[in-house]
């Protein structure tokens, strides 16, 4: 179970949600609250991601989840 001061933590800052290329280079961000679950953020970025933008883009790997809750 997470503390007051943990929970209050989450609500003031912010987490950066990004999509990048195989070199590291930033293709995609969203900026959320961290109260806000990663699952919820990644339609914000994958909308980002568009075919005619990134023609070459084939697959898209996810590296982990952080199960926030509120």
């Amino acid at each position: 179970m997470k503390s007051q001061a943990q929970t209050s933590f989450r609500r003031l800052t912010r987490k950066r949600h990004i999509g990048v290329d195989t070199l590291g280079l930033l293709l995609a961000v969203a900026v959320t609250a961290a109260s806000i679950d990663d699952a919820a953020a990644a339609p914000r970025v994958l909308a980002q991601l568009d075919a005619a933008a990134f023609p070459r883009l084939e697959v898209i790997w996810p590296d982990s989840k952080d199960h926030t809750t509120p």
